[in-house]
């Protein structure tokens, strides 16, 4: 099996406290090696991942400090088993249907919000960076739908205990299903939706931090989904 290591010079660079001013090329970078290691046309996966400060700097995050190619070929191991990978500044999972009904699924990104407990429980939120990426973005029928029980708004206020956070996706949600179509305006209101997602003292996940990355030309490109205060074009 491939490992699932990661670039050993993949870093974000901050300015002051606002992730809004992430560096998208050097989070493109991440992605890109994500990507290559775990192929998602394959397999609809999500993974959190809690990012440690470099040492001797206050504001670079080293990804190369959370994987390793022992544990990369145990979080590939782990999900494709059916698994949910959820050890140490990791939790990943990918989507699974039910055992009642093999035409309904749980989603990849609940699955990974709800064993999130492994990464607060650590206290990893004072210092490090919270990447949350899922390979389509949140469905308008359920993963945003207050009434659906298996929704991620509530619990994804969790990711809002880190100081700088990112919620990235590659594609807009599509679904073979006729049930779960979609129009563009349905995936607007989504991403709406993610971002008025209130943590602490009210404050919103925002636009700002939630971020398209995908290939292009053969680059990976990371774009905000935040265009003026609204959902660009490009993320629906």
């Amino acid at each position: 099996m491939t490992s699932f290591s990661w670039t050993a010079v993949a870093l974000l660079v901050f300015a002051g406290n606002c992730f809004a001013a992430v560096d998208q090329n050097k989070l493109a970078t991440i992605v890109k090696d994500m990507l290559e290691k775990y192929d998602p046309t394959k397999q609809m996966f999500s993974m959190a991942v809690s990012i440690p400060v470099k040492k001797n700097t206050e504001q670079d995050y080293d990804i190369d400090q959370v994987f390793t190619t022992e544990n990369g070929n145990k979080v590939k191991e782990k999900i494709l088993s059916g698994g949910v990978y959820k050890e140490g500044r990791i939790v990943a999972a990918k989507v699974i249907p039910r055992k009642e009904n093999k035409k309904q699924y749980i989603h990849a990104e609940f699955r990974v919000l709800e064993n999130f407990d492994t990464l607060l429980n650590n206290n990893y939120y004072d210092h490090d960076l919270l990447l949350f990426y899922v390979f389509g973005s949140p469905c308008y029928h359920k993963c945003t739908n207050e009434a659906d029980k298996e929704n991620i708004l509530t619990k994804l206020r969790m990711i809002q205990k880190w100081k700088h956070y990112a919620f990235v996706f590659t594609r807009p949600f599509e679904s073979k299903n006729p049930q779960m179509s979609t129009t563009p305006d349905q995936r607007r209101e989504a991403l709406k939706k993610l971002a008025d997602v209130s943590g602490g003292a009210n404050q919103k996940l925002g636009l700002e931090n939630i971020f398209r990355c995908f290939a292009s030309n053969n680059q990976m490109q990371c774009i905000s989904c935040s265009t003026n205060g609204e959902v660009a074009d490009a993320c629906v």
